[in-house]
């Protein structure tokens, strides 16, 4: 029988080429692998790791520089494999560098593992036998590539004795082409492909971060390829590390890991994982905080918690034998063993890739398992989470996909990807504890020099690959638009200035159809009692993207909030504050002490600290923060209130009124203020707030103008100005020094100057409308643009014909994906919409060529 001799991802090919001849069929023939034919056994890589491990920790004095890393397998991994190419070699202790400390003890870490029965030692005493006994047989070989020397050198020696199986030759032309980046420099290859329509070879200079970018484009364009190797994503070697590390440590994280990677034989779905994690503090299972939550300020949230609490209570009851079997191993081999009970629970295993990894994880704990020392867990458990898989596949003719160290068969047109400076031709020069430097002073080991001869010249491989042209190809620069150099091994095989820019057609994004609802629709879905009821904040939403409000509104998909330590909660302890401070002490509030705050703000940080118990640090510093930035505030709303004449008259007051004939409004205003036949509206903000013609204009700003009016209806008062305040707490800042005409004058710094500088800064901002700027504001100091006098019939006017513009449109179903500037920014609805086209710009709607502003005083 004819034996060739390949690597064995050659081996679909070879066969694949020869049933062609024989009109189907193949016979008389084997393809085999040079590891193969040379008789080389392998050691389980499991077994073989922990081995070394045992060896080298029984005198851990004698290491005292790599000792403490015989904990990670990737480290012993890295001395094995080394050790194993000098096992090849025949290279033995004396032959390792020992001029340095660190040095001798690597020369003695090598030493412990030469005296180890590793396989290599026979392939090294069998080597020149086996070679002798293959003289006389019928072996061909095929070009094939081999990174390691002893190998390579080993394919040498058959050369002398065995033909080179027989393939075409070809002489292609070369061209040189580059794009702008990796992604266009492969869809570039991919037009080209489909231009040619000629079988190819696709060679990717780095194939780890080149092959899942060009499967997408490939499959994109409906290209044909068969793949050298593809990484698998497999779960049971990750599920299996989890319980093991569940069973040995018994804690909180190594749970919410197990949770996390689907260990068990139920799936905890992503929401109740997370909730679990929230409420696991300890590690314990977590209890209902139900109770805790009905009866503390967050009252409103108690059902949610309840159905979460049930939920979680109900999963974690079908997974209580397997908790409680784990929970309950004692010892190494209780603790694979239960955990390895619990794995075959898991469905991953109906896959044949998940089933092939629990063999391997079977055949280790059959190997290892009953000598395993409890200082050894750890180490072990490591060792299964680092398991891979990858695959190969050879379905296709057309198009062949490959690294720069596997030889493809000759094609009509080859393409080499990425030939950049840093991946081509990509020597595999040596690193890390033994790196070139190291190497040079190894005894026996290959030089530098001829390895590098060795891997060129087989490298030779891809000019011989095609019969039409090669395309040396390179990508100009990284995503991040850093600049990459051509390899100057691809650049001294052209003319300089012949690189061609790939020409690459790009499809203009069709225009989705614009999103509508019939008139029908559109009055179910919004219209309830011939009105659209809703708060001005979802209207406005509206105004910002169509869609968004549809999605909120229409469908009534709505993201859960539970209070947490987020702006939003924080948010809403700072209004419940003020309108205490308003409700108990009228015109007085600001001199509300801070004991009296932090009375007052005890139960909501109680809460949050019974739902968030992981974060009670970060709690009571959000506690302090909101404490010292609500006296501040006080500060300045003290001395706000010595300079008008308007008492507050309610806080938070409730409405809900129809603002246009078919909208309803509801909310809350947060303030509402008098002075004799005026009123005024302050509305407290989390950050910096300002009103804009435009916005207003434009709807993006509804809500203070729209309270102000609903004031104005509710008290038959005027309205004098509508302001907002923010509650947070922004850095202050003082010029250490002022110049004029040359002259440096420091500042003074005193209590005065930083009380001028805070109020400056946490001054009103909004529009007035009443010329009674004296009880506003006697000094002009908190309201910034006090004397700047708007319309205040023209600004109603507007709102109403917006609300109108809005009731009009809605019910005609105008619902377009068209968000305006910034809209999508905190939207939580982007990976519905997934909106990729120019954002809106925000132009007024309405009274375009009209201006708000009355005179200034004094004008």
């Amino acid at each position: 029988m004819k034996t060739i001799i390949a690597d064995k991802s050659q081996k679909d090919q070879i066969l694949h080429d020869a049933a062609l001849k024989n009109n189907g069929t193949v016979a008389g023939m084997q393809v085999l692998s040079l590891s193969a034919v040379m008789k080389e056994e392998k050691d389980d890589r499991i077994s073989t790791l922990l081995s070394l491990k045992k060896i080298l920790s029984k005198h851990p004095e004698d290491y005292p520089i790599y000792g403490a890393m015989f904990a990670y397998p990737a480290f012993l991994e890295d001395i094995l494999v080394f050790a194993k190419e000098c096992l090849l070699w025949g290279i033995q202790e004396e032959d390792l560098p020992s001029d340095t400390d660190a040095e001798r003890e690597l020369q003695k870490i090598l030493s412990a593992v030469f005296a180890m029965d590793l396989a290599e030692k026979k392939t090294h005493a069998q080597r020149d036998q086996i070679l002798a006994d293959l003289q006389g047989q019928d072996i061909v070989l095929y070009p094939s590539f081999y990174t390691d020397q002893y190998h390579y050198e080993v394919f040498q020696q058959l050369k002398q004795s065995f033909p080179m199986y027989e393939t075409r030759s070809a002489s292609p032309k070369k061209e040189l082409h580059y794009s702008l980046n990796m992604r266009k420099e492969i869809e570039s290859a991919a037009q080209s492909i489909c231009r040619r329509n000629q079988t190819c070879n696709i060679i990717l200079c780095d194939y780890s971060n080149q092959y899942p970018v060009l499967k997408q484009v490939f499959q994109r364009y409906g290209i044909p390829f068969a793949c050298l190797k593809e990484e698998n994503t497999i779960h049971i070697p990750m599920i299996y590390a989890s319980l093991c590390a569940l069973a040995y440590k018994k804690d909180r994280n190594s749970f919410l890991q197990a949770l996390k990677q689907n260990a068990f034989s139920k799936e905890c779905p992503r929401y109740l994982a997370d909730y679990i994690a929230q409420m696991m503090n300890s590690d314990a299972l977590p209890s209902s905080v139900y109770e805790a939550v009905q009866n503390s300020p967050f009252s409103v949230e108690a059902k949610i918690y309840q159905r979460y609490d049930a939920e979680s209570a109900a999963y974690l009851q079908q997974i209580k034998e397997e908790y409680d079997l784990l929970y309950s191993s004692h010892g190494p081999q209780e603790i694979f063993a239960n955990a390895y009970t619990v794995m075959l629970r898991s469905p991953y295993l109906k896959q044949d890739k998940e089933f092939k990894a629990g063999m391997q994880i079977r055949s280790a704990l059959q190997n290892v398992l009953s000598s395993l020392q409890e200082d050894e867990i750890s180490f072990f458990i490591e060792l299964f989470s680092s398991m891979t898989d990858t695959s190969s596949s050879y379905t296709t003719d057309f198009c062949a996909v490959s690294d720069l160290q596997h030889p493809l068969s000759l094609r009509q047109d080859t393409y080499l990807l990425g030939c950049s400076e840093s991946s081509f031709p990509g020597f595999p020069a040596k690193k890390g504890l033994f790196d070139e430097a190291y190497i040079k002073r190894t005894h026996g080991y290959p030089s530098l020099a001829v390895r590098h001869t060795s891997y060129m010249e087989q490298l030779q491989w891809i000019t011989e690959s095609a019969e039409n042209t090669i395309f040396y190809s390179y990508a100009t620069n990284d995503y991040a638009g850093h600049e990459l150099q051509l390899a100057l091994d691809a650049e001294s095989l052209f003319p300089k200035n012949s690189a061609k820019k790939w020409p690459l057609d790009t499809l203009v994004r069709k225009t989705s159809a614009p999103h509508t609802l019939s008139k029908e629709t559109a009055q179910e879905l919004f219209v309830k009692d011939g009105q659209i009821h809703g708060s001005i904040s979802t209207i406005e939403r509206w105004f910002a993207c169509p869609y968004a409000y549809f999605i909120q509104s229409g469908l009534g998909i709505r993201k859960n909030h539970l209070s947490t330590n987020d702006a939003a909660s924080i948010g809403t302890i700072q209004h419940a504050v003020m309108e205490y401070a308003v409700k108990t002490k009228q015109k007085e509030y600001p001199e509300i002490s801070e004991e009296e705050v932090r009375t007052f703000i005890a139960p909501y940080f109680e809460a949050l600290q019974v739902t968030h118990p992981n974060d009670a640090e970060q709690i009571n510093a959000t506690k302090e923060r909101l404490v010292q930035g609500m006296m501040i505030s006080f500060f300045f709303l003290k001395d706000m209130e010595k300079d008008t004449s308007f008492v507050p008259a309610q806080a938070e007051s409730h409405f809900e009124e129809e603002i246009v004939p078919g909208v309803t409004l509801k909310g809350v205003i947060d303030r509402m203020d008098q002075c004799n036949d005026l009123v005024r509206i302050i509305d407290y903000k989390s950050s910096a707030h300002s009103l804009s013609e435009k916005g207003v204009k434009a709807g993006q700003y509804l809500q203070l103008l729209s309270y102000l009016m609903i004031a104005e209806k509710k008290t038959q008062l005027k309205p004098a100005g509508c302001y907002y305040f923010s509650l947070k707490e922004t850095p202050s800042h003082l010029a250490a020094a002022s110049v004029s005409r040359l002259t440096v004058t420091d500042t003074e710094i005193n209590e005065e100057n930083f009380k001028d500088t805070l109020v400056k800064q946490r001054r009103m901002r909004g529009w007035t409308f009443a010329d009674r700027l004296t009880e506003l504001d006697e000094n002009s100091l908190h309201i910034v643009g006090l004397k700047t006098i708007m319309d205040h019939d023209l600004v109603q006017e507007c709102i109403k014909e917006l609300y109108g513009y809005f009731r009009d449109s809605l019910t005609n179903g105008n619902i377009a994906l068209s968000p305006a500037e910034g809209a999508c920014t905190f939207c939580d609805y982007r990976s519905v919409c997934r909106f990729h086209g120019e954002y809106r710009k925000i132009v007024p709607l309405l009274m375009k060529e009209e201006s708000f502003k009355c005179r200034k005083e004094g004008k």
